[in-house]
């Protein structure tokens, strides 16, 4: 049995989503199946909250075919057999779970928000930077949020740590007089001119946040 923790780290189980998929449920653990390489192996896999494990088992013997899981067992028939392994696992873990790098209450209450209101998902886009989460408007496509991490002296110099931001669209004639409050800042990610960047967690209103996802999102019309 191999156990794929690790390989799911920072990411979330859809659990909704396993039925669907073809997951079967027993005691709280979910069980899935596949055949590989003609039908003459069977992945199968089990999760629940806590643990993610897999085992390849040989349709004749009824038994683990472990040397699939042996990084030193090579040959035509074994990598064969481990890619079409590996491709089931990445597709159970695309179609099943989702990025959770962000750990912020405001995050999440703010994708929520963003989802409930304009039916919008996170989009993200860049492998070297997986947790970088965008917004963009249904109907033409344009941005109108961004969720990153960043280094926090890149805003504020005595501010070691990383801090999660929100970059919103804010009208370039009006933004001179919101930067009046020193917890909004220039754009980090974006033009200076029409973009702001709030720090999330850092005891924002949520509620002035929501006001102005409303007003980058009416931007982007």
């Amino acid at each position: 049995m191999k156990k794929l923790d690790n390989i799911v780290q920072n990411k979330k189980l859809k659990v909704n989503q396993l039925q669907e998929y073809g997951f079967q449920e027993k005691n709280g653990t979910f069980f899935y199946e596949k055949k590989i390489n003609e039908g003459k192996f069977i992945v199968q896999l089990f999760l629940n909250r806590d643990s993610f494990k897999s085992r390849v088992i040989d349709e004749i013997t009824k038994e683990e075919y472990i040397l699939v899981d042996v990084p030193s067992a090579c040959g035509k028939f074994i990598l064969t057999l481990r890619k079409e392994y590996q491709e089931v696992l990445d597709d159970v873990i695309d179609k099943c779970f989702e990025n959770e790098v962000y750990t912020s209450d405001d995050f999440f209450l703010i994708n929520a928000y963003i989802k409930d209101k304009y039916h919008d998902d996170p989009e993200y886009l860049f492998q070297k930077s997986p947790g970088n989460a965008f917004y963009r408007n249904k109907k033409n496509k344009r941005w109108y949020a961004f969720i990153i991490k960043i280094p926090g002296e890149k805003l504020i110099s005595s501010l070691k740590e990383e801090v999660e931001i929100i970059d919103l669209k804010y009208p370039k004639d009006k933004l001179d007089i919101l930067l009046n409050d020193q917890r909004i800042f220039r754009g980090y990610h974006m033009n200076k001119k029409n973009w702001i960047t709030i720090i999330l967690n850092s005891g924002f209103s949520l509620d002035e946040i929501k006001r102005l996802i409303d007003i980058s999102h009416n931007l982007s019309m």
